[in-house]
């Protein structure tokens, strides 16, 4: 089951097609071994095979890794806070997000309007260098861990203020420690601004991110880094919610 699903994640990693030989060379499995687990994935349509026997992720994937994400204990937690905020300020967006490798994920996102937009961006990444929250998570990472993280970052310029590179990046992370939250000022796309905060599980660890995004020409910095403080206060009652969830389901596994 391991090597299926590192073979899955190989597959889905890439754009283009691959065939069995280049698939077990890339995973470094024998190619009877490959084909056999390549044969199981088509047939449980979580992979498709074209005319030249070559194989790229199907539906059945990307349908299974989005039920993954909804199922997630720490969204079922956060969105009842996320619908309870986003009826106070119609100016921005609501975003949580988990650390997803060195960079972040997306698990909910409210439009200011309310609506969830599972549809087109449940599971998109987050940069870890130009979005709120995908600085955050670098803010929290051990400095061994960074320092293991950063060389391998593409500092792809998204907005006119993007840092250029690791040493700029670096120089941030210490304040997003030390004030509680992170900033993307037009960092993640040229008239995009947010904020995000941690949140934590009991042994103080940051799980997650609840973030708020707005246009230019919607909202400011500084309505933003306001509305830090009230995010502040909403991921402590998002964590006493999930720690809830957590003992409930910890007391269901001890009792079945």
């Amino acid at each position: 089951m391991t090597n299926g699903l590192a073979l899955l994640s190989l597959v889905a990693s890439t754009a283009r097609p691959h065939g069995v030989t280049e698939l077990a060379r890339m995973a470094g499995l024998p190619k009877s071994h490959v084909h056999r687990l390549l044969q199981s994935l088509v047939a449980a349509r979580y992979l498709e095979k074209d005319a030249q026997s070559r194989y790229r992720i199907s539906v059945g994937a990307l349908r299974l890794g989005r039920e993954l994400l909804r199922s997630f204990p720490i969204r079922r937690a956060a969105l009842p806070e996320m619908m309870r905020l986003i009826g106070e300020d119609t100016r921005v967006s609501l975003v949580l997000a988990v650390p997803f490798g060195h960079e972040a994920i997306s698990i909910a996102h409210l439009a200011p309007d309310g609506n969830l937009r599972d549809v087109d961006t449940l599971g998109s990444v987050l940069s870890a260098h130009s979005s709120a929250s995908g600085k955050l998570f670098l803010a929290h990472l051990p400095d061994t861990h960074l320092d293991e993280v950063l060389p391998r970052l593409e500092f792809n310029r998204q907005g006119p203020n993007t840092h250029p590179d690791a040493a700029s990046l670096k120089t941030e992370l210490p304040l997003i420690r030390q004030r509680g939250y992170s900033v993307n000022n037009c960092e993640n796309g040229p008239s995009t601004i947010g904020v995000a905060v941690p949140i934590r599980n009991r042994e103080g660890e940051v799980i997650a991110a609840l973030g708020a995004s707005a246009r230019t020409d919607a909202s400011t910095v500084e309505h933003l880094e306001e509305m830090a403080l009230v995010l502040q206060k909403s991921s402590q009652g998002i964590e006493l919610s999930y720690e809830t969830e957590d003992e409930t389901e910890a007391h269901h596994r001890d009792h079945n």
